[in-house]
This record gives C-alpha cells, sequence and structure tokens, in this order.
C-alpha cells in the first residue's frame, strides 16, 4: 500500500509527458477548422509531428482560420476500456 501513497510514480508520468510533448517529432493531433462555401468545416489529423502540426496551425491563423494541436494520446487497452466501462 505504501507504494501506492507514493508521489514517485506521478513525477515519473508527468516528466515523461513533457519531454513527449515538446519533442518535434511527438505525435499530434492538428485540429483545424475553416470556412467554405458550404459553411463550417472541421478537420482532425492523427500523428502530424509536433514541427509539422506548428507550422500548419502557424500558417492557417495567418490565413484567419482556427487551427490547434494537441497530444495525441495513446490508445485505451481492451483491458483499460472494460475496467471503465465497468466502472461507470
Amino acid at each position: 500500500m505504501a507504494f501506492l501513497d507514493s508521489e514517485q510514480p506521478k513525477q515519473l508520468e508527468t516528466a515523461d509527458f513533457q519531454e513527449r510533448s515538446f519533442h518535434p517529432d511527438a505525435p499530434m493531433n492538428l485540429l483545424l477548422r475553416f470556412e467554405t462555401a458550404s459553411g463550417p468545416r472541421t478537420v482532425i489529423a492523427c500523428s502530424v509531428p509536433r514541427q509539422v502540426a506548428a507550422e500548419i496551425a502557424d500558417v492557417m491563423k495567418k490565413a484567419g482560420h482556427h487551427a490547434d494541436f494537441i497530444d495525441r494520446c495513446a490508445p485505451l487497452s481492451i483491458a483499460d476500456r472494460i475496467m471503465i466501462k465497468n466502472l461507470h
């Protein structure tokens, strides 16, 4: 039980997450929102390298469109999905 109360694993996870988030090749989800003649459109591009996502978002924003990128979360395993479902 003492291991579960320890703060060390959380610190390691946070350090790994921050390192991955700022690495130029870290996979990101790129969110693009723009207007077309048929109305607004949203595009989500998965697994885009962070550097590329930042460049695309910058160009889209300069053109007056909305663009943002977020960390691409690792997919959940089937066991994790079942555990979450059972908790709800």
